[in-house]
């Protein structure tokens, strides 16, 4: 047997399936192992934006969005991202007389949560007020942002 890798194509009726093979079985093994690893830690790293099952009844059920049902779930998606080792605001921009996260790191990060949780569901829609350095954020044409600082949920 060669001790160079052999390469073959596999033809289904729909694909082709590329294979390699190492003469040596430990090779191959070793190999198999690393890249499996590999995928796995990546995919751990992943967290879903709503828990399995969450078909978000709670929030649609009233004539205004259900801000604080929704609010809980992004805190509980934190808890998520920080039980498997993640911290979003790890390297964001921070200003520069305290050292605190800009607002727009958080605004935007809720934004690409609510895009994760409700896309396909209802539209998300960042509005960039000019001058005020915020960023409101709507969904179906209701003011997220307003209601937040209404009812005193700061999106931080």
């Amino acid at each position: 047997m060669s001790p160079f890798p052999t390469y073959t194509e596999l033809e289904t009726d729909d694909d082709i399936i590329h294979t390699c093979r190492f003469a040596s079985p430990y090779i191959q093994d070793m190999l198999y192992t690393v890249f499996v690893n590999d995928i796995e830690e990546h995919h751990n790293k992943r967290v879903l934006a709503l828990g399995p099952g969450d078909f978000l009844e709670d929030l649609f059920n009233t004539p205004n969005l259900n801000v604080s049902a929704l609010l809980n779930r992004y805190k509980d998606f934190l808890k998520r991202l920080q039980k498997a080792g993640n911290n979003p605001w790890q390297d964001q921009p921070r200003r520069k007389t305290d050292y605190h996260l800009t607002e727009a790191v958080g605004h935007f990060h809720l934004y690409f949560w609510l895009k994760m949780a409700l896309d396909g569901i209802c539209s998300i829609i960042p509005e960039f007020p000019t001058g005020n350095g915020k960023v409101d954020l709507k969904v179906n044409d209701f003011d997220f942002a307003k209601e937040c600082s209404e009812n005193n949920f700061p999106i931080r």
